[in-house]
């Protein structure tokens, strides 16, 4: 059914055919959640503290870069393996490439020294140090 005159008419049939549209997408976005990396910021009065949970990530996949506005993180992480086999005068050779990326950003909510932060990588766990500035550290009002 279509239009005429002007006027639209309701299809029932039409439904069907978007009926599995919005799943694939709701798939997508939940699939998604599990391939990003988790990770936790919070604040001490002498620094900014964000860690992130890469496991299987080489410490040489990790590249960050810090500024008095925030942390950028990106994870390249490029596996390539290659396996022969010789087997009753054949022989066979399987090559097999993996890519994993990541990227993200993390604003920081107070000025800090980029200068002096500090990075360690341990057991799968990136933790990332920040020290806030002396501006940053504020101080206590009384009320008259």
């Amino acid at each position: 059914m279509g239009k005429t005159k002007g006027k639209r008419y309701l299809d029932p049939f039409r439904l069907w055919l978007d009926f599995d549209t919005p799943m694939p997408k709701r798939l997508e976005r939940f699939w998604e959640d599990f391939s990003r990396p988790f990770i936790d910021s919070f604040e001490t009065e002498e620094e900014i503290v964000i860690t992130a949970e890469l496991p299987g990530i080489k410490k040489e996949d990790v590249k960050l870069k810090v500024d008095e506005n925030g942390l950028s993180l990106k994870v390249e992480e490029k596996n390539s393996k290659e396996d022969e086999k010789k087997e009753k005068g054949f022989q066979y050779k399987a090559y097999s490439a993996r890519f994993r990326g990541y990227k993200e950003y993390i604003p920081f909510a107070t000025p800090v020294d980029a200068a002096k932060a500090k990075a360690t990588f341990k057991n799968g766990v990136l933790e990332v140090r920040v020290p806030k500035t002396a501006k940053a550290k504020g101080r206590e009002l009384r009320v008259e």
